[in-house]
């Protein structure tokens, strides 16, 4: 064989290596890009399944308050017919004008 032959081949065997350096180096260096982005992706899916477990937790909450104020909304409701049966048996018990205070209109509860 001869040395020039010999000496082109070392060159091209160089050049494709050195292209295939390239592209390694190319690939490796979006792996390290990728592990990032993975890494990122993992850690936003954590604060997701936190962030859906505090709203999972607000929203029994609400449920609860919104509970307790339908309750408390139905006692009121229970003591307006209350207050309103026992302003009527005063007003039935006393006459227009005679009652404590002047008028039975003075003792009147009135509710929003």
């Amino acid at each position: 064989m001869r040395p020039e032959t010999v000496l082109y081949a070392l060159n091209e065997f160089h050049a494709r290596a050195m292209v295939m350096g390239r592209h390694l180096n190319t690939v490796l260096s979006q792996l390290e890009e990728t592990s990032k982005l993975s890494a990122e992706i993992e850690s936003l899916q954590r604060e997701l399944a936190e962030a859906n477990n505090r709203r999972q937790e607000v929203s029994l909450q609400l449920g609860s308050v919104k509970n307790e104020r339908s309750q408390l909304l139905a006692k009121r409701n229970v003591l307006k017919t209350h207050c309103r049966d026992f302003e009527k048996k005063d007003e039935d018990s006393f006459p227009i004008g005679i009652g404590v205070g002047g008028s039975s209109s003075s003792m009147k509860l009135h509710f929003p």
